[in-house]
């Protein structure tokens, strides 16, 4: 396949791209394809599920129960799902969210806590769903105070995590 060129450009008006070949220099119109929304994605869209990314427009869904501050699949941009405000990392981001009150959508950090207390595993389900590594920081902490007793500790965290 032949590379296209610095020169390929879009007519202004007129819908069309205009494509130059760097090789042969032959010259073409081509006009986009427009592909049509399915009507569920639509609906998401139209109910708030999904939301564009707001530097490359690529769609993102939330999960329930995982705060506003999220990573774009396709660019690597960090944004709040509420305020669609952007930051280089998720820290600076999460710090602004929590000034201005957009960290989490109404209910979800208490539905977070309860999952935490109530079903370990699906706690850290979600979280590892949503990019999250859980940690299990007491075996870590244990582990560093009584050596022997790490393994039997870890046993149990990863045992609880598997259920």
């Amino acid at each position: 396949m032949k590379e296209l060129d610095a020169k390929n450009q879009k007519k202004k008006g007129s819908g069309y791209l205009q494509l130059s070949c760097g090789v042969c220099n032959t010259s073409q119109k081509v006009a986009p394809k427009v592909e049509e929304l399915d009507p569920e994605f639509k609906k998401m869209i139209a109910e708030g599920k999904l939301r564009p990314c707001p530097k490359c427009n690529h769609f993102t869904m939330k999960e329930f129960g995982v705060c506003n501050v999220l990573e774009c699949a396709k660019c690597g941009i960090w944004w709040n799902w509420r305020s669609r405000e952007t930051g280089r990392t998720s820290r600076e981001l999460k710090e602004r969210a929590r000034s201005h009150g957009t960290l989490w959508e109404a209910g979800e950090l208490a539905f977070q806590q309860n999952l935490e207390r109530t079903n370990h595993a699906e706690f850290v389900k979600l979280l590892e769903r949503n990019g999250v590594k859980w940690v299990c920081y007491v075996s870590v902490v244990m582990g560093l105070l009584f050596p022997a007793f790490c393994c039997a500790l870890v046993q149990w965290c990863s045992a609880a995590v598997l259920q």
